[in-house]
């Protein structure tokens, strides 16, 4: 038989198959700012707190008898509460549900706790605020379902699995940062969430579930962190009326550290350690470029080894850049001016230099070359602008027709455009587009506008240019 002990004023149950570990099972009694213990003592042991749950609970109701010619009697049952779930049974069958818990208060869960299990904090409309700690690694079906009390919530990076319906008829939420480490969302997940303005769905989610957000009625836009087809999202998961945006997988590079052991890591990163990719590209660039044909033998020998040719080529495209710029830098070197001696005389034979023909103006059609276009960009902005031949950077060389432009564009951008719509503006004539920092190292948010695009510092992360929107 489980044990259960009180200590100040919550109850808790040791976990048998755990080696000192407890779960709270009933804080009924919250109130005000609660602070969950990340340890509590029993006979002199103590225990960490890893799981808040819930218990079962006895409760009576009256039963009215189909036949009216039976007596109706007292009948009795056993039900699931979550911990902090309304204390009285509606008591008209097992099915009616619990009371609903109006105590207002604030819960703050210590690291120590790893999952919240079902049904926790199901009905507390009292609950405002909900911390979570950084250990937490699930959270159970309906966990904080109809906690209307609530305005947001910030899900940690921590969590990897969330269960159906999990802030369902949560009312009064309006933001919610979904954890980076989420792989999917439930069914039903925020259904009813009438007061949710705005999501921001991370990379690492790959599913979305039915109905996870119907209902809500204030959400007009999402942004999915990942490529389209890569999400199996649900036909019934959003309103039909609802924006989704897909931003493309995040490529931030956190912190600046020494470039050898960047290096190092992203080609361990990218091939899994089982394929050198640094020595492949420094090979192709031998030449001081890299041709579509080496480019698609790159990527084939990444395809072979398991690795992500996205990260792959965002890391080649890196290295073309670097030489690029070694390279324009060696040219750029002024030559010595020649001393009177060395300068050669001029004679009456030799002809008069002819002057050079004026520079054509740059066309605004599709015979315009990918590098005037980029060039000019980055003339205006500072930015840098990548378009793509499929999959692949396409060459500086070949048209915008070759690249698939539909119609006309100019080079003169309007710098108060965001950058999101900026590249939906290109997609609708043909162009695929991503624009990068003046460094080209990160892609810009599309938040952005174009002007903010050229002011990003180098080696920028996404918290960097989040201070910027």
């Amino acid at each position: 038989m489980a044990t259960i002990f009180s200590y100040f004023g919550f109850e808790y149950e040791i976990i048998e198959d755990k080696k000192n570990e407890v779960a709270l099972i009933d804080g009924i009694n919250a109130s005000g700012r609660v602070f969950i213990p990340k340890e509590v003592e029993y006979q002199g042991e103590k225990y960490a707190v890893t799981q808040i749950t819930g218990k079962e609970v006895s409760f009576s109701w009256w039963l009215e008898p189909y036949d009216k010619r039976c007596k109706p009697k007292w009948a009795h049952s056993k039900e699931y509460r979550g911990a902090f779930q309304g204390k009285e049974h509606h008591g008209k069958s097992p099915y009616s549900g619990w009371e609903e818990n109006s105590k207002q208060f604030e819960i703050v869960i210590p690291n120590s706790v790893k999952s919240i299990g079902k049904s926790a904090f199901y009905g507390c409309s009292g609950l405002t605020s909900v911390t979570f700690g950084s250990g937490v690694t699930s959270i159970g079906n309906e966990a904080f379902s109809g906690c209307s009390g609530l305005t947001s919530v910030t899900i940690p990076n921590s969590v990897t699995s969330m269960g159906y319906k999990v802030f369902l008829d949560c009312i009064g939420l309006t933001s919610v940062t979904i954890g980076s480490r989420v792989t999917s969302i439930g069914s039903h997940a925020f259904y009813g969430c009438s007061g949710l303005t705005s999501v921001n769905i991370p990379s690492s989610v790959t599913s979305i579930g039915n109905e996870a957000f119907k209902e809500c009625n204030s959400l007009v836009h999402v942004k999915i962190e990942n490529d389209e087809g890569e999400v199996l999202i649900s036909a019934t998961a959003f309103a039909p009326n609802v924006k989704i945006e897909h931003v493309g997988k995040p490529k931030c590079k956190q912190e600046k550290v020494n470039k050898q052991e960047v290096r190092k890591s992203e080609s361990e990163s990218v091939s899994g350690a089982t394929i050198d990719l640094e020595k492949l590209i420094q090979a192709a660039l031998v030449d001081g470029v890299v041709t579509d044909k080496e480019r698609a033998i790159l990527v084939k020998k990444v395809k072979e080894a398991g690795g992500d040719v996205d990260e792959f080529e965002m890391l080649l495209d890196a290295r073309i850049y670097e030489a690029q710029q070694k390279n324009g830098k060696a040219k750029s070197e002024p030559k010595p001016a020649p001393t009177p001696e060395s300068k050669p005389a001029k004679t009456a034979s030799e002809p008069k230099a002819e002057p050079k023909p004026a520079a054509k103006p740059v066309s605004t059609n599709g015979n315009l070359t990918v590098g005037s276009v980029v060039e000019a960009f980055k003339k205006q902005f500072g930015a840098v602008l990548r378009i793509y031949n499929g999959r692949s950077k396409a060459d500086g060389g070949i048209s915008l027709q070759e690249v698939g432009l539909k119609q006309e564009i100019s080079t003169t951008f309007d710098g108060k455009q965001k950058v999101g719509d900026f590249i939906a503006q290109m997609a609708k004539v043909g162009l695929t587009v991503k624009v990068y920092t003046c460094d080209d190292w990160v892609a810009v948010l599309d938040g952005l506008t174009l002007e903010q695009a050229g002011k990003v510092k180098k080696s920028a992360t996404k918290a960097d240019m989040e201070k910027m929107l």
